[in-house]
């Protein structure tokens, strides 16, 4: 139950930040824990990383700007905080 919580209060942070590429270390520290805590509650939780959690959010809101919004690529791009559009193209591919 207390790795559910931790990846509850995970889920939510990302949600409110998943544009600022903030690392699983600054989540850790903001929740108070150890990465390797975070990283073992993800994957009991849910089965993947903490950053494959962060990557799943950008992909599922790469996905919306790109399918419902007339915002060419590059636009996207920098609208999810990527300083690089070759770059987010790479990870969308990806």
């Amino acid at each position: 139950a207390a790795e559910r919580e931790l990846v509850a209060r995970f889920r939510e942070r990302v949600e409110r930040r998943y544009r600022e590429h903030a690392g699983v270390a600054e989540y850790a520290a903001e929740l108070g824990c150890s990465e390797a805590r975070l990283r073992r509650a993800c994957l009991a939780a849910s089965g993947v990383s903490p950053v494959e959690l962060i990557h799943q959010r950008l992909l599922v809101e790469a996905e919306r700007q790109l399918r419902y919004t007339s915002m060419p690529v590059t636009q996207v791009a920098y609208h999810l905080g990527f300083q690089d559009p070759a770059y987010f193209s790479r990870f969308f591919t990806k």
